[in-house]
């Protein structure tokens, strides 16, 4: 697993360190974001009694080629859930909170799971924040029948 994601992290700093665009040092260090380095590494946990899923998780350094970075880092940054985002959220991976920690983990659920091309996209980012979102929301409301 650990080599799995040193191999991550690797593409995602070449990729992004030798194009001439959106070349950001927080894009290049994404993968060792709290959020994904967490959320990868549980998603890889989740997956090992399903070998199918893992290599999927496994193989997203090689899902592009430069100058596009395996985590889409402008596409985590610019996800978001209109009407409970606020303007100052910074996208994917940027904070620590559980709420972060877990939308992350969607990504790499939805991705080896439902995503048809397997790879990070805006509409998948999107997807995954609306899916954990609504995972939340299902969770809160059986708390409160279950206190009826």
């Amino acid at each position: 697993m650990g080599k799995e994601f040193s191999k991550l992290h690797k593409t995602q700093r070449k990729a992004v360190t030798e194009r001439e665009e959106e070349s950001l040092p927080e894009f290049a260090r994404k993968a060792l974001s709290l959020a994904v380095v967490s959320s990868w590494a549980y998603a890889s946990g989740l997956f090992q009694k399903n070998p199918d899923l893992l290599k999927i998780l496994y193989s997203l350094p090689n899902t592009v080629s430069p100058p596009d970075d395996p985590l889409n880092a402008k596409a985590l940054s610019t996800a978001r859930l209109k009407g409970v985002d606020q303007d100052t959220y910074r996208g994917l991976g940027t904070r620590s909170s559980p709420n972060e920690l877990g939308r992350m983990l969607e990504v790499f659920i939805v991705l080896c799971k439902d995503a048809t091309s397997k790879r990070i996209t805006t509409k998948l980012a999107n997807a995954a924040i609306q899916s954990y979102e609504a995972k939340k929301a299902v969770q809160a409301a059986n708390k409160a029948i279950g206190r009826i």
